[in-house]
């Protein structure tokens, strides 16, 4: 409990997926990752963790911790060292594939918890996002990704955070050495920290200043912009993610955002292998498009009942009626803080252009009148499959 609440065991849980990438990583290995609620949001820490500070060598236990404190410093100073740091010891790892279902923006529920590059990745090949229409608690606000934001105040930030690397990276090195006095790599001397396939790393930063690109210090120079797909559902957080009825049920709404997330993963040809017999067990086709079978599956599933937490468990309307600060993210990418008492409203959708399953469109013209309680401007979604 204390874990749902504060998120006390974040850290542990990013760590502990970044030491199995360390121990077993080998050159050529695709990495994908997969997570559902606060475990969506663990995956994409470990996938920020990796992209700034990249992966350490096998058998690096005791530098993990110092690796994961300049991930989550946001500093000019801390930026500097996680730049050194990655430089040096680590590194530069590529996350092919990230899906995720329905990601919440606070990950501990009474203390929230956020941390650099879970809204925002370019490490990351593709990423898949599997939205709630229906999911209207306090305390699961979804989590968008990828909204740039485009301003002179970030501009002048971004130009301030390039000069502090093309003065500093060598000093902060230096830092760096005294603070660590257990370095597998052990000291190196400063001209051959910018020596090969790296080098010149100061160079690198000029020749991006001189094309009018900006730069910010914990990036490499392969930068991969990532396809991005973030698409919306019928059901409260547990329809789409799974858990809301037994495992037994044969027919349920989650059942259509697993589905389309395995078609993404097959389209995105990103090196899962998925067991044909356990595709099979669940009705999946092993197909990037939508099926006749699979939309016929559909069809059935999108009938079926939404599980409201709000409706079923009134202790969470604590939660509702305190008065709460929260902070979301509007269309051009701004972000607001507000404060005051939820009370059970929809989530907002701030993409001009939302998608939505076309499922959801089935449910919307069925008997059952279904009438999404998220808030967007009508006519304006994209139906996808």
């Amino acid at each position: 409990m204390l874990d749902l609440a504060l998120a006390w065991y974040m850290d542990a849980h990013v760590l502990d997926g970044y030491k199995f990438l360390m121990q077993n990583y080998r050159d050529g290995d695709k990495i994908c990752i997969f997570g559902f609620s606060r475990g969506a949001y663990t995956a994409r820490a470990l996938a920020g963790f990796l992209y700034k500070c990249g992966l350490l060598p096998r058998d690096n236990d005791s530098q993990m911790p110092f690796a994961y404190k300049l991930y989550k410093r946001t500093d000019a100073e801390g930026l500097q060292l996680c730049a050194g740091f990655k430089q040096t010891y680590c590194r530069h790892i590529t996350v092919e594939f990230v899906g995720v279902w329905d990601t919440v923006a606070s990950v501990g529920v009474l203390a929230g918890r956020t941390l650099p590059f879970t809204n925002a990745n370019r490490g990351i090949k593709t990423f898949r996002h599997a939205l709630s229409l229906d999911e209207h608690r306090a305390k699961f606000r979804p989590n968008f990704y990828h909204r740039p934001v485009h301003t002179e105040a970030l501009a002048a930030e971004e130009r301030a955070q390039e000069e502090a690397v093309e003065k500093g990276v060598v000093e902060a090195l230096d830092e760096f050495d005294k603070a660590s006095s257990s370095s597998a790599a052990g000291s190196i001397d400063k001209k051959k920290r910018f020596s090969g396939p790296n080098a010149p790393f100061r160079k690198k930063t000029t020749e991006r200043k001189a094309t009018g690109k900006s730069f910010a210090p914990e990036l490499e120079d392969e930068i991969i912009t990532a396809d991005v797909l973030e698409v919306w559902f019928s059901g409260c957080h547990g329809d789409v993610g799974g858990g809301s009825v037994p495992n037994s049920t044969f027919e349920s709404l989650a059942n259509i955002g697993l589905r389309w997330m395995v078609r993404e993963v097959i389209a995105s040809k990103c090196g899962v292998v998925f067991d044909p017999a356990s595709l099979a067990r669940a009705r999946i086709d092993a197909s990037p498009e939508r099926t006749p079978h699979e939309m016929e599956l559909d069809d059935k599933d999108c009938l079926e009942p939404i599980d409201d937490e709000l409706v079923k468990k009134k202790m969470w309307w604590i939660l509702e009626i305190l008065p709460l600060h929260f902070t979301w993210q509007d269309a051009q990418g701004d972000w607001h803080t507000d404060f005051g008492c939820h009370m059970g409203r929809g989530r907002r959708i701030v993409d001009p252009h939302p998608n939505f399953h076309v499922t959801v469109q089935k449910r919307m013209k069925s008997a059952l009148k279904y009438k999404p309680k998220a808030v967007w401007t009508a006519g304006t979604e994209v139906y996808v499959h």
